[in-house]
């Protein structure tokens, strides 16, 4: 008999038994979701590669390292691609499940510019159904406590990457440490730490064992049902206080539920300091004046939390403190 693993000896991190999502299991299982729609344009002679203007910007750093041209791109009012340009051959335009909130609209601009002409990012957006043939990257890192870890569904052909860095994996666990322990607010400076050195790396790599090992005790069809449940409950107490989030697409998993607000920054700051912490989606992106739902999405947009280890009693909490926050603004 032989094991991989020695018997016997001190316990690993009890894991538990998790359920992936069906189409994991067909997914080229990478280091981060930047890199894998970096594996995605592999063997495409660069060109240029249209983004949104609202996009992150250590992405775009990726791509024009690989010799692409990026050209920035306004959104339509359904944050989807204005269309605001002509497609030369060999360009790519590269689509985003915003939040989780916008799959149908990028399967709209997929017909109309393509699929051999489109990769998508759905790094947002864990229930976002691939389109057949189009490269899509998701980050299960934005939905769930692992270190790194990103997947890309529909790679190119003969991709190959390299061999997974268990050392940096390894030296990315101490905020999920920390916070395991109860010690939130000291794990945030190795959670900036553990995020930027994701962006030094730019060299495709394979999912590391440890990141594959966890992401495997995690119920992902719960997790999913628990976000919109939460989403919904948002969607409720927001619009007594006169807000109005985007509707929830049928099948969609979203990320945050994200509710238009003038002064979001200022209401941010306020409900940090009553405990309850909102992303900021690149704040320091420098806009085209000309894209205003890109700005509203900037500076006029709070990212409420949904995420699987809340419930409804959470979710009151946040619309108990947001109208606090709203009376003094």
């Amino acid at each position: 008999m032989t094991n991989a693993d020695p018997i016997g000896g001190y316990f690993a991190l009890d894991l538990g038994t998790g359920v992936a999502l069906p189409w994991m299991g067909r997914a080229l299982a990478t280091q981060s979701a930047r890199l894998a729609l970096r594996c995605a344009l592999s063997g495409r002679a660069p060109s240029v590669l249209w983004v949104p203007d609202f996009y992150c910007p250590s992405a775009r750093a990726v791509f024009a390292q690989c010799g692409w041209k990026v050209c920035g791109y306004p959104l339509s009012a359904e944050w989807g691609c204005d269309g605001a340009f002509t497609l030369q051959d060999g360009d790519v335009v590269l689509l985003v499940d915003f939040f989780g909130l916008t799959g149908d609209v990028v399967r709209t601009d997929t017909q109309r510019f393509g699929s051999s002409n489109v990769i998508i990012d759905a790094a947002m957006s864990l229930g976002f159904e691939a389109p057949k043939d189009v490269p899509v990257a998701y980050s299960p890192r934005k939905f769930t406590g692992v270190p790194d870890g990103g997947w890309l569904l529909n790679s190119p052909a003969g991709l190959c990457i390299e061999t997974a860095d268990e050392a940096g994996s390894l030296a990315r666990c101490s905020h999920l440490l920390r916070r395991a322990a109860g010690d939130v607010a000291g794990g945030r400076e190795d959670f900036i730490r553990a995020e930027l050195s994701l962006t030094f790396d730019q060299l495709p790599r394979a999912m590391s064992a440890l990141t594959t090992n966890l992401l495997s005790g995690i119920d992902f069809p719960a997790l999913l049902v628990r976000r919109r449940e939460n989403y919904r409950a948002l969607a409720i107490g927001l619009a007594h206080l006169g807000v109005a989030p985007p509707p929830l697409p049928s099948g969609a998993a979203p990320l945050c539920c994200p509710a238009p607000l003038r002064n979001a920054a200022r209401v941010r700051e306020r409900l940090a300091t009553l405990g309850i912490f909102c992303a900021g989606y690149w704040p320091e992106l420098s806009l085209p004046a000309s894209d205003q739902v890109a700005a509203a999405l900037r500076d006029d947009t709070l990212y409420l939390p949904i995420d699987q280890r809340y419930g409804h009693s959470h979710m009151s909490e946040i619309i108990d403190r947001l109208a606090d926050t709203m009376e003094q603004s």
